[in-house]
């Protein structure tokens, strides 16, 4: 189904129902549990696109604004506060034009209409001794332009840009960067390297100008 018929069913409401192995939203869940939730995106209006990591939501309006929800715990609802839960759609400050978005375990990404990407949380741009950066608002990724798409895994982020160029940076455990090298838990990467070049970008990803 298109992006625009997509918006245009959604509406003003969108609600999402959601079965899935989900850890620490409500009291007693556990990994062999399976849960059913269901929440209304009252806040979003003509939602066009929505993300889900595991522990939090995110949703774009239809002129740019970007949601979020949930479990806060690493400040990757980027709303300038570490620590807690949302339960309700709010607006993402500092960060306009959003076009993608994309949801890790405790990080955010999102790319805007100029092809900048931007990510919060404990997030993949810079590391403390231990690969962590709590980041609890948008921070653009430097050295990277034209982005058209991204996706993030637990501790690690990949992107594509318009060239057709693949880029990975993050969390090198078990080889998962693709770059040549199997790190340990704690071993992170802490730019961005491209990896592959002339990358297919999906058809229904959106060009950026």
């Amino acid at each position: 189904m298109k992006m625009k018929s997509f918006a245009a069913i959604i509406a003003i409401s969108l609600t999402v129902s959601i079965i899935a192995l989900m850890f620490g939203l409500a009291n007693d869940w556990r990994a062999d549990s399976t849960n059913s939730i269901s929440f209304s995106l009252e806040n979003v209006h003509a939602s066009v696109s929505v993300s889900f990591g595991n522990k939090h939501g995110a949703a774009i309006s239809a002129n740019g604004d970007l949601y979020t929800w949930g479990s806060n715990s690493s400040g990757q609802l980027g709303n300038g506060e570490i620590g807690g839960y949302v339960d309700t759609p709010t607006k993402v400050p500092g960060i306009s034009d959003v076009v993608s978005v994309s949801l890790g375990s405790a990080h955010s990404a999102a790319i805007t209409a100029n092809g900048d990407l931007y990510t919060w949380g404990c997030n993949s741009s810079t590391y403390d001794e231990y690969g962590f950066q709590y980041t609890d608002t948008p921070t653009k990724v430097p050295g990277l332009t034209d982005v058209v798409t991204v996706s993030l895994g637990y501790r690690n982020t990949a992107a594509i840009t318009a060239d057709g160029s693949l880029y990975t940076w993050g969390s090198t455990y078990g080889g998962v960067l693709g770059d040549g090298t199997i790190g340990e838990q704690w071993d992170f990467r802490r730019e961005p390297l491209r990896i592959m070049e002339n990358v297919m970008i999906p058809n229904n990803v959106r060009q950026t100008e």
